[in-house]
């Protein structure tokens, strides 16, 4: 299994995010990369790009090895962070806390 993140930021902006406030909630900081995707390729193909707004909004896809999307999950839940959201994904939970 391969985790990936991508936003509108860049990587230099992912970088200080990881600095200052990812690795005060995992030890190292972020444990998969972060896709920069300024122009919102991404987020238009798989439908989560607000064009009037210039960012994605939250999504989740599980892509299997075919490239087949079983599980989606699109929010805008600001607290969740991206460790919380793969475990209550993957473990049927509504809240875990990583």
């Amino acid at each position: 299994m391969e985790v990936l993140s991508a936003s509108v930021d860049s990587q230099f902006v992912h970088k200080i995010w990881d600095e200052n406030e990812l690795s005060k909630m995992t030890e190292g900081g972020v444990p998969f990369p972060m896709l920069a995707d300024a122009a919102g390729r991404l987020g238009t193909a798989y439908g989560v790009y607000d064009d009037e707004a210039g960012v994605d909004v939250r999504g989740r896809f599980i892509i299997d090895p075919d490239g087949v999307i079983p599980v989606s999950y699109t929010h805008l839940r600001a607290h969740e962070t991206v460790l919380d959201l793969v475990c209550r994904l993957l473990l049927g939970k509504k809240h875990t806390h990583v």
